[in-house]
C-alpha cells in the first residue's frame, strides 16, 4: 500500500478477484473526476492494465492507481533489495509489457494526503468512512 493516501477499499472482494484471475500482480483503481494530479491508468474490459498516462494540469475523468497492490511472492522476491526501487516506475511498466498486471475497479472513497492541502481534509475523510478523528 502507498503511505500517502487514504482509501476504504473492499479488500475481501479485491483478494477474491485477484485469486480468481491468478494474477501475477493487481492494483486497486478508483474513478477520479480529474486525473491530472494522479495520471491515468488505461485498462482493458477484462481488467488487464494496458498502460499509464502521466500527470497533466487537467485531464478529465478516468481511473487512477489507488495505491493498494497484491503481488505473487515470486514477483516480490525478484525486486532488488540492495538499491532503491519504485513499483510505479520500474515494476509496473515491466508487468504491463508482460501483460501480467491487472486493475480492480473499486468505487471506494480515496484521498491522496501527499500535499498539505489534501492532508488538511483527512479528518473529514476519516469521518466519512466511519473512523473517528482521534486516529489522525
Amino acid at each position: 500500500m502507498n503511505g500517502d493516501s487514504l482509501i476504504n477499499p473492499n479488500i475481501r472482494e479485491f483478494i477474491a478477484w485477484h485469486e480468481e484471475r491468478k494474477c501475477e500482480a493487481s492494483m486497486i483503481l478508483t474513478k477520479e473526476e480529474d486525473t491530472g494530479r494522479y495520471g491515468r491508468v488505461r485498462v482493458a474490459p477484462n481488467g488487464l492494465v494496458k498502460g499509464f498516462e502521466g500527470k497533466l494540469p487537467s485531464a478529465g475523468p478516468g481511473l487512477i492507481n489507488a495505491g493498494v497492490y497484491l503481488c505473487a511472492r515470486s514477483t516480490l522476491e525478484a525486486i532488488p533489495i540492495e538499491k532503491s526501487f519504485s513499483l510505479e516506475s520500474e515494476l509496473f511498466p515491466l508487468l504491463v509489457h508482460r501483460r501480467s498486471l491487472f486493475g480492480f475497479v473499486d468505487d471506494a472513497l480515496f484521498l491522496d494526503i501527499g500535499i498539505p492541502e489534501s492532508f488538511a481534509s483527512a479528518e473529514n475523510f476519516m469521518s466519512k468512512i466511519g473512523l473517528c478523528s482521534s486516529y489522525i
